[in-house]
């Protein structure tokens, strides 16, 4: 048997990449900004952005919780979802969980969810999330909804729209999942 010494920032890298579940909110998060070509309109573009509508749908006996949000952005709107799966719904108020209004009208109370370590599927109307991540959030499992056509390229003088051929997320749906921080429902 052969032992590894991991030390200092190496370390909490090891750390990071056991816990870290790619179809984790935060594991596409990080896929994200890994995205070559680098840019810095997606992840750090999300200021101007307005959640104008969020919308919560429970499915208790499933232990899903469907997030379906409007974004507003530059005079457009687009329609990111986002489903986590494995959901601790607990029948009364406590002070370990928190409480919200679900689409039904109904309370529900769960244990917050985690970005790092709970499973979550994506989808958002707009194009940069189409092109560049839905095809391959579908590979890893992270796709909401059904497979996209495949992307064909009109031009061979532009690089490949996903280099990389990872998965990750558009600036719409990183905003959501800052609000649902701000909400409480969710800790990094």
């Amino acid at each position: 048997m052969e032992f590894r010494i991991i030390r200092g920032e190496r370390l909490l890298q090891a750390i990071e990449e056991e816990i870290l579940d790619e179809r984790s909110f935060t594991g596409l998060q990080q896929s994200t900004i890994r995205f070559q070509p680098p840019t810095k309109k997606r992840q750090y573009a999300t200021g101007p952005i307005k959640i104008a509508q969020m919308q919560l749908i429970p499915a208790v006996p499933s232990r899903i919780l469907k997030v379906e949000a409007v974004a507003q952005s530059e005079q457009k709107t687009y329609d990111p979802v986002l489903q986590f799966s494995q959901i601790d719904f607990d029948e009364e108020d406590t002070d370990q969980n928190v409480t919200f209004m679900g689409s039904d009208g109904e309370q529900y109370h769960i244990v917050p969810i985690s970005l790092m370590r709970q499973n979550v599927q994506v989808k958002c109307t707009c194009l940069d999330f189409f092109y560049r991540f839905a095809s391959y959030n579908f590979v890893d499992g992270s796709l909401y909804g059904q497979k996209p056509p495949p992307y064909r390229r009109k031009t061979v003088t532009r690089p490949p729209a996903n280099i990389l051929k990872i998965p990750g997320l558009c600036k719409h749906l990183i905003k959501t999942g800052e609000a649902l921080k701000q909400s409480g429902l969710v800790v990094a």
